[in-house]
């Protein structure tokens, strides 16, 4: 008898999820609240996209600038005093991982093993 009862609630789930209507569904009575945030999140977001796109326009102006490179200090252009200490940390990584490795699988797999 109940699941006939939840018949109802069923179709109307159902035909909101179709219809894409659950942002109508009101059960708590907090409609006009929910209308004021969604009004609010949908300026923001128009504002944002806004400033987004002045944004990606004025670098656009920069990548077409053939003058970008060349206001730059040459130090920024031909730097690379740190790629050294660069490659070594990120071999040490390496090997500590390695490191790690075995040490987890010698655990797993060679001490239950000793045990028999």
């Amino acid at each position: 008898m109940q699941a006939a009862g939840e018949l109802q609630h069923m179709q109307a789930a159902l035909t909101r999820a179709t219809a894409d209507m659950y942002h109508t569904l009101d059960p708590l009575g907090h409609g006009p609240v929910l209308r004021d945030l969604q009004d609010q999140r949908a300026r923001k977001r128009e504002d944002f996209n806004n400033q987004f796109r002045a944004l990606l326009h004025q670098l656009d102006m920069f990548k077409h600038s053939s003058t970008f490179l060349a206001d730059l200090p040459e130090h920024c252009v031909v730097e690379n005093r740190n790629e050294r200490m660069m490659v070594s940390l990120g071999l040490t990584a390496m090997l500590l991982e390695l490191a790690a490795i075995y040490c987890t699988l010698s655990f797993v797999l060679y001490v239950p093993r000793k045990r028999e």
